[in-house]
């Protein structure tokens, strides 16, 4: 795990692992790109996800 100063590192980090998932995982690759890659922001992808 690396440490991140700030929350636009902590975005960046997820939607780059998140990438990698959906291009590995054929199954997720959907959900991943709708809960995370489509979102700009971390808040937008938690509101999709709890919404």
């Amino acid at each position: 795990m690396t440490a991140l100063s700030t929350p636009i590192d902590f975005w960046s980090t997820l939607k780059q692992e998140a990438q990698v998932v959906a291009e590995n995982e054929p199954l997720l690759s959907s959900y991943v790109h709708a809960s995370v890659l489509a979102h700009h922001n971390f808040e937008s992808s938690l509101s999709f996800i709890l919404s």
